[in-house]
């Protein structure tokens, strides 16, 4: 009995780190998909940049499809997480379930993507200030 719990606590751990796993990919692919946008947006008009517009649409394009599909994708494995058994004659607690499963999938990317926007402002912080001194330093070495 002891050795089935176990088995079926990897399981759900596992489900668990594959819907994780898509919540950040989503909460990536939305970075990826606004840094696109914007480099289109700011490159538009620009002679020197007209030719990688066009690639970088396909890439927005890729990225907003990816970031739009994974939650939903993510969704079914938080749904596989669960262990209750499947009643076919409650299709209305199955609707709310599934809705359920894609809310906290929704809400798992957007924390994904607030911790990826947190470490990304800690490092952009944090992390110039060494390199403006090695970049002093080697200027001072260099006369």
């Amino acid at each position: 009995m002891a050795r089935n719990s176990i088995r079926s606590d990897n399981r759900r751990l596992a489900w668990f780190l594959i819907s994780g796993a898509l919540m950040f990919a989503s909460a990536y692919s939305v970075g990826r998909w606004l840094g696109a946008v914007g480099t289109i947006s700011g490159w538009t008009g620009l002679p020197q940049h007209e030719l990688e517009i066009p690639r970088l649409q396909v890439q927005a394009r890729f990225w907003a499809t990816l970031a739009l599909v994974l939650p939903f994708v993510g969704a079914i494995f938080v749904w596989a997480e669960r262990q209750k058994p499947f009643d076919r004659r409650d299709i209305a607690g199955f609707f709310l379930e599934c809705c359920l499963c894609v809310a906290v999938s929704i809400l798992g990317t957007i924390t994904f993507m607030l911790c990826i926007l947190a470490l990304g402002t800690l490092l952009h912080s944090y992390w110039p200030i060494p390199v403006r001194y090695l970049c002093a330093a080697s200027k001072l070495n260099n006369r």
